[in-house]
């Protein structure tokens, strides 16, 4: 007993630690359990806000619903995603795929300055094939230099063109030139005028389109139908993007092989093959899940585009050779990638798109210096 009253303040002591220690304990874990639950309300709440874009991107995906009054057989037997097309779509994809996003996103509206989608036009092997005048010659020869000089100089082919309209209005080689001009004069009202720009730039479809009503056979046709329809996309939902870059391509390669002659042609191919190589490991998941046959390229096919546009104009395009650099890189030959950088990098920068190139040379010079001998 007298042993249990001397230890009873070492007891008691004792007893003080352990439950201090025990309440500390409690209290760092209760701590800790209070960060972690702060933490997964921060990532729920992320993961909330990712849902809800993802099923904004499938809304657009999906046309209109009709009234429920309706009974609309066109509607319930159109081609519509499964509901295991809009899952596979929402878990793996959150946009438009690269390569199926048109020209003015990748790729490549902004990417084409004038030199390069102007003055390869009428060296086409069919470009007067329908002319039936010493008029219409002088026509197409004064416009077609037009196209190669200032924004003032384009405008006065849109409007010489325009003024030919009635008279002009059956022959495809006209009727492409006119598409391409309305397609500069889209360019030139910019975003000055977002309405009328967009309005130009379906019209520049449209005419396209009437052009290759015409004359199937003409590569030009074809090639300014790609370009424009591309264009459109800025202005589409996801569904008619993703129909529009197979369009893109199927007229691209169309134009090839009736003008194989055409540098631009291959350049554009070029870039269409480009974006589907690059695609991530979700992307090209999604694509084989939504579609029965999803697009696929290989590094040295896009590399032969490119080449060959460079064989058809060669070291003058300084947006082609940064291309042909680019396959280079990902083929890990850094030592090659570095000669075409070189030969981008010495020409001249004319206008806004060889601006945005040679930010990208420059970048690509600096980063894989090391490989040089």
């Amino acid at each position: 007993m007298s042993f249990l009253l001397h230890s009873r303040p070492v007891i008691l002591v004792a007893g003080a630690g352990v439950l201090f220690s025990g309440c500390a304990a409690w209290y760092i874990v209760g701590r800790k359990l209070s960060v972690r639950v702060a933490s997964l309300a921060r990532e729920v709440e992320l993961l909330r806000q990712e849902v809800e874009r993802l099923r904004n991107i499938v809304e657009q995906l999906l046309p209109p619903q009709p009234p429920k009054f309706e009974k609309n057989a066109s509607f319930h037997n159109s081609s519509l995603m499964t509901s295991d097309d809009e899952e596979a779509y929402e878990d793996a994809y959150g946009g438009p795929l690269p390569w199926l996003t048109g020209l003015r996103s990748t790729a490549l509206t902004n990417d084409l300055d004038s030199r390069s989608i102007t003055s390869d036009d009428y060296l086409s092997a069919n470009s007067f094939q329908s002319l039936d005048s010493d008029e219409t010659a002088q026509l197409f020869n004064k416009v077609d230099r037009l196209f190669d000089g200032s924004d003032h100089d384009k405008q006065e082919a849109y409007d010489t063109l325009s003024k030919k309209k009635s008279k002009l209005s059956n022959d495809a080689n006209f009727v492409w030139r006119l598409a391409k001009a309305t397609y500069f004069r889209s360019q030139i009202v910019g975003t000055s005028d977002k309405e009328e720009q967009r309005r130009l730039i379906f019209s520049s479809k449209d005419i396209a389109k009437e052009a290759l009503q015409l004359d199937e056979k003409n590569s030009n046709a074809h090639k300014w139908y790609a370009i424009a329809l591309g264009s459109t996309n800025d202005y589409e939902s996801v569904k008619v993007k993703i129909q529009n870059g197979y369009d893109f391509k199927s007229h691209i390669e169309r134009a090839i092989v009736l003008n194989p002659t055409d540098p631009t042609s291959h350049y554009l191919l070029g870039r269409w093959c480009f974006g589907v190589y690059m695609l991530s490991w979700v992307e090209r998941r999604a694509a084989a899940t939504l579609f029965a046959t999803p697009p696929t390229a290989t590094i040295d096919e896009t590399l032969e585009h490119f080449l060959e546009a460079d064989k058809l104009k060669p070291g003058t395009w300084k947006e082609n050779l940064l291309f042909i650099a680019k396959c280079y890189i990902q083929k890990r030959e850094y030592e090659t990638a570095l000669q075409w950088l070189d030969k981008a990098d010495v020409l001249p920068t004319m206008g806004q798109d060889d601006e945005l190139s040679q930010q990208e040379i420059t970048t690509l010079l600096k980063q894989y210096s090391s490989y040089r001998n």
